[in-house]
């Protein structure tokens, strides 16, 4: 560690032991806790739950449909230019 690290910035490590008979982990667990749960989890609860999946379910619905549509338009113009069945003329002889 730099010897002109000021006191706040210094980092502290609490290590508990997990042996059998040592003291109970209660570090953590004295205080309300749940202070990191503000109005932004909610927010991006909702987009990750709600908006990305409805959003992409139309997303998927307006491709297929456009598809359709593309593929009918240009199968509808091929016809339409063709006139309808070729013309076959046999010549009787």
């Amino acid at each position: 560690m730099r010897a002109d690290v000021s006191e706040e910035n210094k980092v502290y490590r609490v290590m508990m032991g997990m042996d059998e008979g040592s003291a109970r982990w209660v570090f953590f667990t004295q205080g309300r806790g749940g202070t990191w749960d503000n109005w932004d989890n909610r927010v991006f609860s909702f987009v990750g739950n709600e908006l990305v999946p409805w959003v992409g379910g139309h997303v998927v619905f307006l491709s297929v449909v456009v598809g359709v549509v593309v593929v009918g338009g240009v199968v509808w113009l091929r016809r339409r230019r063709r006139g309808g069945y070729p013309v076959v003329v046999k010549e009787v002889v």
